[in-house]
Order: C-alpha cells, then structure tokens, then sequence
C-alpha cells in the first residue's frame, strides 16, 4: 500500500517537474523501507534494502530517510514488537531508558 501509494505520488509530479529525476520505483522502495524501519524502528532495513535491489546508489538516501522515520517513531509510539506483547498482555522486560 505504501509503496504503491509513493509511485502515484512520484508519477503525478513526474509529470509536472521538467527537470530529470530518478524512477518512480526508487522513490516507492525508498518509502516502503521507511515504513519498514519506522515499524520496527531498527536501522537495519537499510541492510535489507541493499540486499533486495542489489545496487548501492539507493543506500544514503534510504539512511537518511530510515534514520528520520526510526527517530520520529520512537518518539511517538513503541515498537511492533513490544505492542505485540502488550496487546496479548504478555510479560515482557520493561524499558530501561531513563526518562
């Protein structure tokens, strides 16, 4: 959904920008991997995104933008996993962040 949702978004403006840009689908994987990191909030879906495409142009990018989301996830919410135990009210180790 997501990244499907960036490739229209790239499209539409593909179409009114002139100047050359990179593909749609670069800027849906970058996106997806975004999502992915800020789900989890773990850096390491960049390993990941290497992995997949194979090609090492898409990497800063996808750390900027997976370090940005990874931030701003933690601050706003937990982790998939730990709302996972939470919801199934499940015991878990707590956090020991100082706050």
């Amino acid at each position: 959904m997501c990244s499907t949702l960036a490739w229209s978004y790239v499209s539409l403006l593909a179409c009114y920008l002139t100047a050359e840009t990179a593909p749609a689908a670069a800027y849906a994987i970058i996106g997806t991997a975004a999502f992915a990191g800020s789900i989890t909030q773990t850096i390491s879906t960049a390993i990941i995104l290497l992995e997949y495409t194979g090609d090492i142009s898409f990497l800063c990018p996808a750390l900027v933008v997976i370090v940005i989301s990874v931030g701003v996830s933690r601050k706003l919410s937990v982790n998939i996993y730990d709302s996972m135990l939470i919801i199934r009210r499940l015991p878990f180790l707590p956090d020991l962040r100082r706050k």
